[in-house]
């Protein structure tokens, strides 16, 4: 079991848990007595996707739902998609942020 070691990393969990369908989707990452778990459309083994998730701390998590909340497009199985986006969250987030930080510094436009 992960250990919650800061204020921030506990108030971003409490965060995650009180969403609609959060609690739900990491549940079924740790729970699953598949072998597989189907993520993205891609299957992972269950071992991987647990690890994944073992991994989040507070700023995938608050990285993950700040980008739900600007998300305009309509998703059609939010499960899939919360479950894809914390999966991938270890491994977008510094790209994402790193893109922000070039805009700032070099674009000459807004962002949208």
């Amino acid at each position: 079991m992960r250990v919650i070691t800061s204020e921030e990393e506990l108030a971003a969990w409490r965060k995650l848990m009180n969403s609609s369908h959060s609690a739900y989707h990491i549940v079924i990452g740790f729970c699953s007595h598949r072998k597989t778990i189907r993520i993205a459309g891609d299957d992972y083994p269950a071992e991987v996707v647990k690890s994944r998730f073992l991994k989040l701390n507070s700023s995938h998590i608050e990285y993950v739902l700040d980008r739900m909340r600007e998300n305009t497009t309509y998703v059609r199985n939010i499960k899939k998609y919360l479950l894809a986006a914390l999966y991938n969250a270890p491994a977008t987030i510094d790209s994402y942020y790193a893109s922000l930080v070039n805009h700032d510094l070099y674009a000459t436009t807004e962002r949208r």
